[in-house]
């Protein structure tokens, strides 16, 4: 509402309208099972000069989405993989679908954009490995989203 000295429009209402764009956080898929698979010192050594795309390791893939329409901001620790201790596992490698690894930077994800995280399963014991890996967003109204990894290593 608009108020002037106008005697004859004393107010004018001026309608507004206006839309709250958000972000949404989706991870998918939320679980990633690995085959029973060598350890480290078993698994064999790659040549030199191949692509960082090449890995020792089986590996799987999970996608970090933005389904909203506005930017968020992925906090950096929680892309790491973690284990039932809460420590950084050493089983598992978390690298970029480029072939970098994935430094636990904030990442801002625009809204409709995605990035894949590849997992590798590299075990330095023989055993069942599981951890975690629980991406959170700098906006406290964003939920979680855990990924579930799980392998076994002979």
């Amino acid at each position: 509402m608009v108020r002037s000295n106008d005697p004859a429009r004393p107010q004018f209402n001026l309608p507004i309208t206006g839309t709250i764009a958000t972000g949404q956080l989706h991870v998918t898929p939320t679980t990633l099972t690995f085959p029973q698979t060598p350890i480290a010192a078993n698994l064999p050594q790659l040549p030199p000069g191949l692509p960082p795309t090449i890995h020792r390791g089986p590996t799987r893939m999970t996608t970090v989405y933005n389904l909203g329409a506005a930017d968020i901001t992925i906090v950096g620790p929680s892309l790491r993989a973690i284990d039932a201790a809460g420590a950084v596992s050493p089983h598992f490698a978390l690298w970029l679908a480029e072939g970098s690894a994935l430094a636990p930077n904030n990442r801002v994800l625009r809204g409709g954009e995605s990035f894949v995280i590849v997992v590798e399963f590299a075990a330095t014991a023989p055993g069942d490995h599981s951890a975690r890996i629980e991406v959170r967003a700098t906006d406290p109204t964003q939920i979680p989203a855990t990924v579930t990894i799980e392998g076994r290593a002979v």
